[in-house]
């Protein structure tokens, strides 16, 4: 065994975010040992090994489509199983670094036990949770709730020893909130060789594009209504004047998953929704 040792902590299930799943079993093939910290569907092992990594998942599903307060206090009663459960592990064998995935991003906190001891705090952030508050909030909480997000986005990131983002985007608004370029590192989610190598790669469709092959715009992602995915949707019936064969394919999870159309046609084109 490797006495490099890694944990992760994420509330999401394990197998549905490629991002936590790809990088730990990235860190395996490097040779590290690692363990994953994740919520359960009632189906689903307390502990498996999958891959070479550890998963321990919290006796809790995260849910979608719930309201801000309800959210908010799943994300503290995990806070606190998780926190028990990687002191419990750490205790067994320490870790030399805690890798946290956002949202929430005070989720870092679970990682106090370890850091005290010596380990490394990473926080990955995927979403910003003041953007992506004052898009959930209504009414005049949504002030409030920003301004929470803010705070609790200023300690967890000065908490951290080192901050990843998906991309220049993200890593710009946090600049622009104080966090220093030098702390920060994108890893953008790119599609991974070993299942996507080059000698599977099809040429390019240079023909007219018919019924049996069309022309493919896929998403992949939240369904949620902060995404625009209605947006897409009548773009792609305007397309379909200059592209007839033109298809929209979409695959994900979230609550607006009912409101997504599952294939059918509108003004003469095909809007697919793959779950």
């Amino acid at each position: 065994m490797s006495s490099y040792r890694i944990c992760a902590v994420t509330f999401d299930r394990y197998f549905f975010d490629p991002r936590v799943r790809r990088l730990a079993e990235a860190a395996v093939d490097g040779g590290y040992d690692m363990d994953v910290v994740c919520v359960r569907q009632p189906q689903e092992k307390y502990h498996e090994t999958c891959n070479g990594v550890h998963i321990y998942r919290v006796p809790m599903d995260r849910g979608f489509g719930r309201a801000l307060p309800l959210t908010i206090l799943n994300w503290c009663y995990f806070l606190l199983l998780a926190t028990v459960i990687v002191a419990w592990l750490h205790r067994k064998h320490p870790y030399k670094v805690v890798h946290v995935h956002n949202m929430p991003d005070f989720l870092v906190f679970s990682a106090l036990v370890p850091k005290l001891f010596g380990a490394k705090v990473i926080l990955d952030i995927q979403d910003s949770s003041p953007e992506l508050m004052a898009v959930k909030a209504r009414g005049w909480t949504r002030t409030i709730v920003v301004r929470l997000a803010l705070w609790q986005e200023r300690i967890s990131v000065a908490f951290a020893d080192h901050i990843i983002t998906i991309g220049w985007t993200l890593e710009r608004v946090l600049q622009r909130r104080g966090v220093p370029k030098k702390k920060m590192t994108s890893i953008m989610n790119s599609a991974d060789p070993k299942f996507f190598p080059p000698s599977l790669r099809c040429p390019p469709n240079t023909t007219a594009f018919t019924e049996t092959r069309p022309f493919v715009l896929m998403y992949h992602g939240t369904l949620a209504e902060r995404q625009g995915l209605d947006i897409a949707i009548r773009a792609v019936a305007l397309a379909s004047a200059v592209v007839p064969h033109i298809r929209l394919d979409m695959k994900g999870r979230g609550e607006h998953l009912p409101i997504v159309p599952k294939d059918v046609d509108i003004y003469g084109h095909h809007i697919f929704c793959l779950i």
